[in-house]
């Protein structure tokens, strides 16, 4: 019963009195032990759940007060009563683990549901933590920016999550600080050097942008560039921005080859990005204004033959650009892209060739971790010390048809 309630969040990994409280209280609300029947007894229950006696006895006189279970005529047993009264914000909260972000899914941009996506990470951890018997609240710091660390120090949820998009802001950095003055676990997704005193999970992007350089020297490749759309990675750039610069400057480097600067564009209007899902007419705007950034890159005496999109997404624009040049994309020139996202990519609907190769950021195990890192503060079992755990990238080769 354990491991199917924990479903690879382990809920040996919580103190046992926890792990006991809330199998009991789930039991109890799904019916296993209905209304008026006797609550197993203590040596039973803790032969079960392989804990104390003493451990079964705390949380039985626990439920008894929180009015699930009641006493019994046979002595030192419990008569269950039902599921408990709706607990107040103080008695929720020390059963739900807050995670902090600034973004959504919807059905206007249903690509976002993809794995590829950091959106992901939000999702996939909410059912983790569930699956380990806690809540998941959905919080965006804006709601957080008055008074936001003081309600949480306050009310003391059982944790807090950080996504990647807030963990480096100062409202951030405002939960962080106020969890760790009042001994709530906190975990953070991002590699910012502000986070190195807090645990957090981070996604190797050097490692990951390193790759892919690699498998295109291998196919022959010597002048590459990364297209970085409209990041600007010269003024105070995002930490991943930096990574796979550093990754990409490594692998030239190691196969004596020159690190050519990174292609910014400016930035489009809003309503153009935000129409490419369903205008081809949009699309094509991107496509042909793509093409005018590479003609110098591809015309020059040492013309760059691969590009390093900085997603998927601009691989299937990029590949569209190259068309428009009279460029056959994966001959001629060859695309590869990042996140792993492109097979849920709605330009895929306007450009029939895939970036070459990818990389899959493994979002599932980076939600994996991050709950696992909660779980095991609050357990007690994670070193005192900061704690920094990396998922490493995994390269993803695609034919042209997309397979």
């Amino acid at each position: 019963m354990v491991t199917e309630a924990s479903d690879n969040i382990s809920l040996a990994l919580l103190p046992p009195r926890t792990k006991v409280a809330r199998l009991l209280r789930s039991w109890i609300t799904e019916g296993r032990f209905g209304p008026g029947e006797l609550l197993p007894s203590e040596r039973v229950l803790a032969r079960e759940l392989g804990v104390a006696r003493e451990t079964v006895r705390a949380v039985v006189d626990q439920l008894t007060t929180e009015g699930m279970v009641g006493p019994a005529r046979e002595k030192a047993r419990r008569v269950v009563r039902g599921p408990a009264p709706v607990a107040s914000d103080g008695a929720l909260l020390a059963h739900t683990v807050a995670i902090v972000t600034d973004t959504y899914m919807d059905d206007e941009h249903p690509w976002w549901r993809s794995s590829g996506y950091d959106t992901f990470i939000d999702t996939e951890a909410a059912a983790l933590i569930g699956r380990a018997g806690l809540n998941a609240l959905t919080v965006h710091p804006d709601r957080l920016r008055a008074g936001g660390p003081q309600y949480i120090a306050q009310h003391r949820p059982f944790g807090v999550l950080l996504t990647y998009n807030v963990a480096d802001t100062v409202p951030g950095r405002q939960i962080l600080v106020s969890c760790r003055q009042h001994g709530i676990p906190v975990v953070a997704y991002g590699d910012a050097p502000a986070l190195d005193e807090f645990d957090r999970v981070t996604s190797d992007h050097a490692d990951g942008a390193a790759q892919l350089a690699d498998w295109l020297i291998a196919r022959g490749h010597r002048r590459i560039a990364r297209f970085m759309s409209d990041i600007d990675e010269t003024a105070a750039p995002q930490t991943w921005v930096r990574r796979r610069r550093e990754g990409y400057e490594r692998a030239m480097a190691a196969a004596g080859l020159e690190a050519l600067p990174g292609i910014r564009t400016m930035p489009f209007p809003l309503e153009i990005e935000e129409s490419v899902d369903h205008d081809p007419a949009a699309y094509a705007h991107l496509t042909r204004a793509y093409a005018g950034y590479l003609l110098e890159h591809l015309n020059a005496p040492e013309p760059v033959t691969a590009f390093l999109a900085i997603n998927d997404r601009v691989a299937y624009r990029l590949n569209g650009a190259l068309r428009l040049l009279g460029k056959t994309p994966g001959r001629d020139v060859m695309v590869v892209g990042y996140d792993g996202s492109w097979r849920d990519n709605s330009e895929r609907q306007w450009e029939p060739v895939p970036p070459a190769a990818t990389v899959d950021k493994q979002n599932r195990e980076i939600a994996r971790e991050l709950v696992q890192l909660l779980l095991d503060r609050s357990a007690g079992k994670a070193p005192s010390a900061p704690q920094q755990r990396t998922c490493p990238p995994k390269l993803v080769e695609i034919d042209a048809a997309g397979a």
